[in-house]
């Protein structure tokens, strides 16, 4: 069973830590350069984790393909998360069901699910908003 706090994963950081950023997904595909955009910069900013990228639906590698390309480079402690603006039935129901079902078939692969982006009163979301109102 996923658990929903990847505190436990920081008790021992290891090579073997990977990240899984889950979007949407959508038929729009310039949705998805945006999405590989933001990916590169977290890359960045967290240089000891493989971090990988998925989609729910409509793009390619899906949560399992994610998955797979981590397990694939070593990777068997993985935090997943949701590029989603708040948790709803997609966080709690499909994107679990897909982390369940895979650690089912990969007793080696522990998958914590992290928080959405707006999981609590984060004045940075609310500094973007502000931006693009200002900006239109």
């Amino acid at each position: 069973m996923i658990s929903n706090d990847c505190t436990h994963l920081d008790e021992c950081k290891s090579p073997k830590d990977g990240v899984l950023l889950i979007a949407h997904g959508s038929r729009a595909k310039r949705t998805e350069r945006v999405f590989e955009a933001i990916a590169a910069a977290v890359r960045k900013r967290l240089p000891d984790l493989v971090i990988e990228i998925a989609y729910m639906e409509f793009g390619e590698p899906t949560i399992r393909g994610g998955l797979d390309i981590l397990k694939a480079r070593g990777i068997t402690r993985i935090r997943a998360m949701p590029y989603f603006l708040f948790e709803g039935i997609h966080i709690s129901v499909d994107i679990a069901r897909a982390l369940n079902e895979y650690m089912a078939s990969n007793p080696d692969v522990q998958i914590a699910i992290c928080s959405t982006l707006s999981s609590d009163d984060d004045e940075r979301l609310a500094d973007i908003v502000a931006d693009r109102i200002m900006g239109c």
